[in-house]
């Protein structure tokens, strides 16, 4: 090739990159104009969201206030409370143990908590449940109205529960079961909580130092925690949570999730879940650091269970270890998203593809929550 053609050819190829770029951007700005009309329309006081592309912050956006009253901005460092995303927290956690050999998913519960030995509905006497059970919420038991009681929304002022995490787990124990052993899902904040507390004992610690240990610290979640509690409650920071009803929207009490924290209780920011989410699409890498094996990490987003539509929320969706597995145009994808009193949230990502993206609000209902996907996907993937 001659100096002036190629010349002439790397000409080409930076008008090329140029006019890609300036696509991206407007379907950005695009996308960031649809969450305004979005936020207005379904009253949501404040949100936030972070969109990534293998390692690369595509978009990092915030809108509307911390609190309807004082008109504090959202920004990248403000606190919410993420409910149960927390849920791919956890099973990322043991899938680290996993990698380093310390548990294994198929390993029994009671190797770790005797005491939590279900009464299983199976033909076969030679059945356990197991990590893999208690993840993908395929024991056949339902314990909601138990954490109903267990969390107690009138809640003393200094936040202390009126349960711990063992009696609830000894609670549990004496249920019987709703449906067969590993042949329906239903979605339950206990088995997540007794894969937790198995990690934590399989590490002679608990889920709350082994979060704050092997997640936290070496991705620089720096304002990231576990518990309500571990927040001053009047930091500026702390985004305000509301509730829409039939009287308009009004703010919502804080409430503490310690009792359930492994299912729901994780309290983050845009900035740090930003980093969270480039773990997941750097498939167990942060920088660096290698913090989980690939093989790992992918089981928790292999279907183990199908029909997990999470009350119609997600019709067609499959779930893994912590996940809603689902398929949008032939893609897997990926999400879990969380509600706690006052606020909504949302975590998904294509693995294949390395796109993903986290969305965090002080408002429930949210319909984004079920929407924002779509429209994610639309503006990330349809040109691939």
């Amino acid at each position: 090739m001659s100096g002036k053609l190629a010349r002439i050819v790397a000409a080409l190829i930076v008008i090329a990159i140029c006019q890609s770029l300036h696509a991206a951007n407007e379907d950005l700005k695009k996308f960031c104009d649809f969450i305004e009309v979005q936020c207005k329309k379904n009253e949501i006081p404040g949100l936030a969201i972070v969109i990534v592309d293998c390692d690369e912050v595509l978009l990092s956006e915030v809108f509307g206030f911390t609190d309807l009253d004082k008109k504090n901005p959202i920004t990248r460092d403000t606190i919410f409370p993420i409910g149960s995303s927390t849920k791919p927290f956890t099973s990322t956690l043991i899938a680290m143990l996993v990698s380093d050999g310390t548990m294994s998913w198929d390993d029994p519960v009671t190797k770790y908590l005797p005491e939590f030995d279900l009464k299983i509905k199976s033909d076969s006497t030679s059945d356990r449940v197991t990590i893999r059970d208690l993840l993908s919420h395929r024991t056949g038991f339902f314990h909601m109205q138990l954490i109903q009681t267990a969390v107690n929304w009138g809640q003393a002022a200094d936040f202390s529960p009126p349960h711990t995490r063992d009696s609830l787990l000894r609670a549990a124990a004496e249920f019987e079961p709703k449906d067969s052993f590993r042949k329906r899902h239903n979605y339950s904040n206990v088995s997540m909580l007794a894969a937790a507390l198995a990690s934590g004992r399989a590490c002679n610690t608990d889920w709350d130092t082994l979060m704050a240990q092997r997640m936290f610290k070496p991705l620089g979640m720096k304002r990231s925690s576990t518990s309500i509690r571990q927040i001053d409650e009047h930091d500026a920071a702390l985004a305000v949570g509301h509730l829409k009803g039939e009287q308009g929207i009004e703010k919502a009490r804080l409430i503490n999730l310690d009792v359930i924290s492994p299912a729901g209780g994780v309290n983050s920011t845009l900035a740090d879940m930003t980093k969270w989410l480039q773990l997941l699409l750097g498939e167990g890498r942060f920088e660096d650091q290698r913090l989980v094996t690939k093989e790992a990490l992918q089981e928790t987003w292999t279907s183990q269970i199908t029909g997990a539509d999470l009350g119609g929320m997600l019709p067609g969706a499959d779930y893994g270890l912590g996940w809603f597995v689902k398929k949008w145009k032939g893609y897997r994808y990926v999400e879990h998203g969380g509600n706690a009193l006052g606020f909504s949230a949302n975590v998904a990502l294509i693995p294949d593809l390395r796109v993903g993206y986290v969305m965090l609000s002080n408002v429930l209902p949210n319909p984004l929550q079920v929407t924002l996907s779509e429209r994610v996907w639309e503006v990330m993937v349809s040109d691939r």
